[in-house]
């Protein structure tokens, strides 16, 4: 699935149980081409909540509830990236990769450029490589 969102942009792949007969890979990767800017409070809490504080802060959260295990589980594998960015899915043959855009900012000689904020082989799968954001993760603009 791609998808937009108002903050931030991110990849992230379900793992399913491994007694699971899942032959395929589900990815959920969001781009957020107009976005709402973040005030530095707010930015701060999107990355707590994307943490592994913010992970054990839900786990207990869920144990409180009495809540079970969620059969599968996600985290954000590329991402958090808080500016304007754009994605683009590319399929050849049995491959797809997923490139996210982001605008360089720049002047009239040197005219517009994207930058790759992030890739990712999504038949390989997000554990395929080390994290590919490669652009700053401003929150200007």
């Amino acid at each position: 699935v791609l998808s937009g969102d108002i903050h931030f942009a991110y990849a992230s792949e379900i793992r399913f149980p491994d007694a699971t007969p899942m032959t395929s890979r589900v990815h959920q990767l969001v781009s957020s081409p107009i976005r709402n800017a973040l005030k530095p409070p707010e930015r701060m809490v999107m990355r707590l909540g994307t943490s592994g504080v913010g992970r054990r802060l839900a786990r207990v959260l869920r144990w409180a509830t009495r809540r079970p295990r969620a059969s599968v589980s996600w985290a954000l594998d590329r991402g958090p990236v808080f500016a304007n960015s754009l994605g683009q899915i590319t399929f050849a043959g049995s491959g797809a990769q997923l490139v996210m855009l982001q605008a360089r900012p720049h002047d009239d000689r040197t005219g517009p450029q994207l930058d790759h904020a992030i890739e990712l082989d999504l038949v390989a799968g997000a554990y395929s490589g080390p994290p590919a954001v490669t652009a700053p993760a401003s929150d200007g603009v």
